[in-house]
């Protein structure tokens, strides 16, 4: 089994997802930034779009809106005020396309 981590995703109404996963690929204004097990403590920003874990084998995505993003002892907390969960990615496009533009 591949080294795992938390990942929290939080909106204003509460805890989206609380699940232990291998990788997260995260975008930001510049670009993506990927993330694995006993990452360095950091903080960032978290830009409009797709998320990307990887657990098991399986790849799952989430679309959120602007946020934060922080990391710490293995376990990663992103704070958004928009999140959505896609079955897969085709419709993690289509999630992100219905996002309202004023938001951003």
């Amino acid at each position: 089994m591949k080294p795992s981590f938390l990942l929290e995703i939080i909106t204003p109404e509460g805890g989206i997802v609380e699940k232990n996963i291998e990788s997260l690929v995260v975008p930001r204004e510049d670009g993506f930034f990927g993330i694995l097990a006993n990452h360095a403590p950091m903080t960032s920003t978290v830009d409009r779009g797709i998320i990307k874990l990887s657990r098991e084998g399986k790849d799952e995505y989430i679309v959120v809106d602007d946020g934060i993003l922080e990391v710490r002892q293995n376990r990663v907390i992103i704070l958004s005020n928009i999140v959505l969960k896609a079955s897969n990615l085709a419709d993690a496009f289509d999630a992100l396309d219905s996002l309202p533009s004023g938001i951003k």
